[in-house]
């Protein structure tokens, strides 16, 4: 793919044509005026342009029918909701706590369920399911078509080496690069669990320090093709995701540990064809170093065509391609187009001297040569003014570029230019990601960020290219449906049909928090072929169902169904593992539609169905029995494994790595993001299946952290579950503070947020001017050792609370006051009065309301 420096204006026209930049309609005359007028942009000039169409709600001071809300009462008695979480609930008409937390979607879903408490269904709940779906289904793959192929494909490069050395090795310019190339075939069949794997050409002490490297997985400093030491990053080697889980093989159980190591040194180790930037600590590359890395690349790859087997490279590299997407490096196939340009009949045409020039002018001249994401240690040079330009990599299965990884690399050292100066920002932020992908409340909470490390220029720059994609972009790769799927949950410019909660800050907030945390178990599922960027018994129900109302959300991992099931029906596809992938794609396939149907209709007001409501009625079981899982409801089958719907999952996925702090220090800090239990929800909205009269949902959440680690230490599954089950996680990014109560219930410190306003208007939730002054019962009651009452008046007058014994005592007042229109709450603290039943008298001009609250100590 196309060097791409997209901060230089007169390097635009050189890497239009690259995937980056498929679009037909992309007018690079535009593009070239958009970079030359925001050079040097400023945070607030970028904030103006993405904050005219959203404008949210941050509390609700207007009053409304608390005792006309279905199933509240039953929700604050049945999880015992804290007086924070009431609190939040009715500010935002919606909460979410960490104190009631569960292992799974599916449990979190059946405690609901065995409650017979009306459903939220998330978004977050559908993205579980893809997740774990995509999960096992790249598994299932790699264990029945990946590894077996590329077993075979290895053996046949190792055992047709002879055949090459035979060709080239009377020629001692020629030596080093054939040692090259058994280094690196030797340490790759090793890696495969290959027996009896040695050299035939280079020393067993070069494989022993590879292997040794590899086995140490920190970063490295060794020769490897040339002379000079290479910085290497070997702590990639160190297995995680799916591939440290056990499964059965015939005989025994084993893991794809090996299949991991193997496609991380095929995937990472490169063949520098030009050279890295220079910069003030080392000496220039030479021609001779760079010459014999071309040699190693131009005969490894007239290897592959000698051993017949090309075929399973390009058949694994096809399946990936689909599934995440193109390699982010010069391929095989790509350098025999332009050795086949330049008709160079074998690799001694590279030992002259013009020859070697005329290649070196075709890498830096084709289309297709270039990488655009930094993903090894290259020092670059502080001092000047462009970014450095990446070397042309040659990797025969390289892994594969993500846009993600892209804005990532590109919002770091040494990519962003201020003012002539390059911009040292060790790591980025994931909010990064979700701004460029459309997102623009993300970018309210980057502000600090953006006044101190100066790269507004370049996020401008990438939303824009981001922008453009159009629908071929999107759909070309399973990688891309799912961020498009993210991209569906974005903020829409017209929120009025939406609930009262989903015009609020905190729930805008709240997605943001459901995107990264999908995003997360996206990397973590595909973290060893997408490209990491550096810096350098009884009947039960759910009585009624609210979908979380995004049609576009549903009909694109609809359109992430149908696209995988046009690709797994090719003939090439024969394993009987398809049939079962294909029936599974079906599935969700039919269901996405049924729901993407439903939320049209809640966002148009229109009644579900009696059909309707029984499929929702079944979300987990078909009939209505209460017994624990396995479930056999349609949430099941949105599950590539039903089982998989009531079993725990904590994923972690470092997705950029710091290798050296600013002064030059190895730092290896690794920045990870990774997803924890099960979080509740409550949510207050108008029901489809009742005539959208207002009722509470409980609904699961998905929690998101970020971790950064040091010295390289690249965090696995079973290590982060550990943390997540022992509660040692980090603090979540301050942000999800504005909705979310801690494990104990209570409020958290205020965080970031997006700009919001009260809601004054004297309606209700329900859009329904409230006839009457509104008094809630108390909660909790019974209680001990403090209530909390709350009302709502529909306008300014004098208000008195008075609390008395049951022989009329006066006991305590506790308001006697003028008080506006709205919502209002007040506690009262019981010191020092005993056990028994009180009377709570609340007057409101000339009406009254009496309650009973029952104190038991």
């Amino acid at each position: 793919m196309k060097i791409l420096n997209f901060l230089l204006v007169g390097c635009v026209c050189s890497f239009i044509q690259s995937n980056l930049l498929a679009q037909s309609s992309f007018d690079v005359n535009s593009y070239q005026q958009f970079l030359s007028e925001n050079q040097n942009l400023e945070s607030d000039e970028l904030l103006s342009r993405f904050t005219a169409n959203h404008n949210y709600y941050k509390g609700n001071e207007a009053p409304f029918a608390i005792d006309k809300v279905s199933y509240l009462d039953t929700v604050f008695t049945e999880f015992n909701l804290t007086d924070a979480e009431q609190q939040t609930l009715l500010q935002n008409h919606f909460v979410v706590t960490e104190r009631l937390s569960y292992n799974c979607f599916g449990m979190t879903l059946h405690e609901i369920y065995k409650k017979d408490l009306p459903v939220f269904i998330t978004t977050d709940a559908i993205l579980q399911a893809l997740h774990a779906s995509y999960d096992r289904i790249l598994m299932d793959i790699e264990i029945t078509i990946l590894e077996p192929q590329l077993i075979k494909f290895l053996e046949s490069l190792y055992l047709t080496y002879p055949l090459l050395k035979s060709k080239y090795q009377s020629n001692s310019n020629l030596t080093q690069a054939l040692e090259d190339i058994d280094l690196y075939l030797t340490v790759a069949y090793s890696l495969t669990g290959g027996k009896g794997v040695t050299p035939q050409f280079t020393s067993q002490e070069n494989i022993n320090r590879i292997l040794f490297a590899i086995e140490e997985e920190q970063m490295k400093e060794l020769p490897l093709f040339s002379e000079r030491t290479r910085k290497i990053d070997f702590s990639q080697f160190m297995v995680r995701g799916h591939y440290t889980q056990e499964f059965w093989d015939q005989t025994e159980y084993r893991t794809l540990e090996n299949y991991f190591k193997t496609m991380m040194w095929l995937g990472r180790i490169d063949f520098l064809l030009t050279p890295p930037p220079d910069n003030p600590w080392e000496p220039p590359w030479t021609k001779e170093e760079i010459r014999r890395m071309c040699l190693g690349a131009f005969m490894l790859n007239e290897l592959v065509k000698l051993s017949g087997c090309e075929n399973l490279m390009n058949s694994n590299d096809e399946i990936v391609s689909f599934m995440v997407g193109a390699a982010d490096n010069l391929t095989p196939d790509e350098l025999s187009q332009i050795v086949d340009s330049l008709n160079f009949s074998d690799a001694n045409e590279l030992l002259n001297d013009d020859s070697y020039e005329t290649f070196q002018n075709a890498l830096l001249t084709s289309n297709n040569s270039g990488q655009k994401i930094l993903s090894n240690f290259l020092l670059m040079d502080p001092f000047s003014t462009e970014p450095d330009t990446l070397p042309v990599s040659f990797r025969l299965m390289g892994q594969k570029f993500i846009i993600d990884s892209y804005v990532f690399s590109n919002v770091v050292y040494d990519r962003i230019i201020y003012q002539n100066q390059k911009v040292w920002r060790p790591l980025p932020d994931p909010l990064d990601v979700m701004f460029v992908l459309g997102n623009d409340n993300a970018l309210h909470l980057l502000k600090d960020e953006l006044d101190i490390y100066k790269y507004s220029s370049q996020l401008a720059s990438l939303r824009y290219l981001v922008d453009s994609y159009d629908n071929d972009f999107w759909e070309s790769t399973f990688y891309n449906l799912w961020l498009n799927s993210i991209r569906a949950l974005n903020p829409t410019e017209n929120t009025n049909a939406f609930p009262f909660f989903m015009q609020t800050a905190p729930w805008q907030q709240e997605k943001l928090n459901t995107q990264l945390a999908s995003w997360a178990q996206l990397r973590h599922d595909n973290l060893l072929y997408a490209k990491q960027s550096y810096t350098g018994g009884t009947a039960c129900s759910f009585p009624h169902s609210f979908i979380e109302p995004y049609p576009e959300f549903y009909k694109n991992i609809a359109a992430f169904a149908t696209n995988a099931m046009q690709r797994f029906s090719d003939d090439s596809f024969t394993s009987p593992i398809f049939n079962w992938i294909k029936i599974y794609f079906t599935n969700l396939n039919s269901h996405m539609q049924t729901l993407e149907t439903l939320a049209q209709k809640e966002l148009d007001h229109v009644p579900f169905t009696a059909e309707e409501i029984d499929f929702l009625k079944k979300m987990l079981f078909l009939s209505g029995e209460s017994g624990a899982p396995p479930f056999s409801g349609w949430y099941s089958d949105l599950y590539y494994i039903p089982q998989d719907a009531a079993e725990g999952d904590f994923v972690i996925a470092d997705v950029h790595t710091q290798p050296t702090d600013q002064p030059g220090n190895v730092v290896g800090h690794v920045l990870h993001v990774g997803t924890g239990k099960v979080n509740l929800g409550v949510f207050l909205a108008d029901s489809p299946s009742n005539n959208y009269e207002p009722m509470c949902y409980v609904g699961p959440v998905m929690s998101y952290y970020e971790k950064v680690t040091k010295d390289f230490h690249r965090m696995t599954d079973e290590e982060w579950t550990t943390q997540v089950k022992q509660n040692q996680v980090p603090t979540r990014p301050d942000w999800v503070n504005i909705y979310l109560a801690d494990n104990h219930g209570k409020n958290l410190e205020q965080g970031r947020e997006i700009p919001g306003a009260p809601y004054t208007n004297v309606e209700n939730f329900s859009n329904k001017k409230p006839g009457e002054f509104v008094v809630q019962q108390n909660y909790p009651n019974p209680f001990n050792p403090s209530t909390t009452i709350n009302y709502s008046i529909p306008n300014t007058d004098n208000v008195s609370i008075v609390v008395y014994d049951v022989l009329g005592k006066k006991v305590s007042v506790l308001v006697n006051e003028e008080k506006s229109a709205g919502l209002h709450s007040i506690k009262w603290e019981t010191q020092n009065v005993p056990s028994g039943l009180y009377f709570c008298r609340i007057q409101f001009g000339k009406f009254v309301r009496i309650i009973k609250m029952m104190l038991v100590r």
